[in-house]
């Protein structure tokens, strides 16, 4: 969705998940999504709001973004699912979780 979004491409995918029934006790049950379909199938359409609410036809933002995590924000700038904690790094290569490490040893 991001690489449509910055070229104007027509890029299609398909996901697969089989619709294993999500637990009654689960934050997911109780929110209405009965199986792990129904949470994949939210996910991608909130993943569209937001990139396309948020870039210009420059791929640039349009407004300041929060993501719930390093990962998340990896995965909005590069297309692809990605591990934040390693894919964010510093001028000179250290990555996130180098350097929040670092951080916590010092404390």
């Amino acid at each position: 969705m991001q690489l449509n979004a910055q070229d104007g491409g027509n890029r299609k995918f398909i996901m697969v998940q089989l619709p294993e029934v999500t637990d009654e006790k689960s934050e997911a049950f109780k929110a209405a999504y009965k199986n792990i379909c129904d949470i994949g199938k939210e996910r991608i359409r909130r993943a569209k709001a937001r990139v396309s609410a948020k870039v210009d036809e420059n791929n640039v933002l349009l407004e300041d973004v929060l993501f719930s995590s390093p990962s998340a924000a990896s995965m909005f700038v590069t297309g692809a699912s990605s591990n934040g904690y390693t894919a964010w790094k510093t001028a000179d290569g250290k990555t996130l979780k180098d350097v929040e490490t670092s951080e916590a040893d010092e404390l």
